[in-house]
C-alpha cells in the first residue's frame, strides 16, 4: 500500500516511537504524513504497531521463564471479535505452534495477532502454571 521509501520511513518512524514519548493523534498524524493515506487509516497503521509492539515485548519476556512455556491468546470474545480470533481466545500454544498460524492478513500472527486492530495478547506462561489453572 505504501511505496518502498515510504516503508522504510514509516518503518524507522514507528520504531522511534515506540522509545519517544508520543500522543496516539500526534503518532497518526505523522504517520499519516509518511504513508500519505487517510487519517483514519494512519490511525490503524499506529494501533496496530503499538499492539505489535506490546505482544512482541511479551515474547521477549517469556525467554525470560524458566521451563517450557507457552502462550495464552488472551481479549475478548464479542461481536467484534474476528472469526480467526474466536478459535483462538482463551486456548493455550507453543511459539511454534503460534508460527504456524495464519491470519489471512499476510501480516505474522505472534506480532500481529488476528490482524489490524487485533484487541488479543499473548500471555506468556510457563507450561506447570497453565495446568495448575486449568487451561491445558
Amino acid at each position: 500500500e505504501v511505496g518502498g521509501i515510504a516503508l522504510s520511513s514509516l518503518s524507522g518512524f514507528l520504531q522511534q516511537a515506540a522509545t519517544v514519548p508520543i500522543s496516539k493523534d500526534q503518532m497518526a498524524a505523522q504517520v499519516q504524513q509518511i504513508a500519505t493515506t487517510t487519517l483514519s487509516r494512519a490511525r490503524t497503521i499506529a494501533d496496530t504497531s503499538i499492539a505489535g509492539l506490546q505482544r512482541a515485548t511479551a515474547i521477549q519476556a517469556a525467554a525470560e521463564l524458566p521451563g517450557d512455556v507457552v502462550f495464552r491468546y488472551s481479549g475478548p470474545n464479542d461481536k467484534l471479535t474476528r472469526p480467526f480470533c474466536k478459535k483462538l481466545v482463551g486456548r493455550v500454544f507453543t511459539a511454534d505452534e503460534i508460527r504456524g498460524l495464519r491470519n489471512g492478513q499476510a501480516i505474522p500472527v505472534d506480532l500481529f495477532g488476528g490482524g489490524y486492530n487485533c484487541r488479543h495478547s499473548w500471555q506468556p506462561m510457563t507450561r506447570i502454571a497453565a495446568q495448575e489453572i486449568g487451561i491445558i
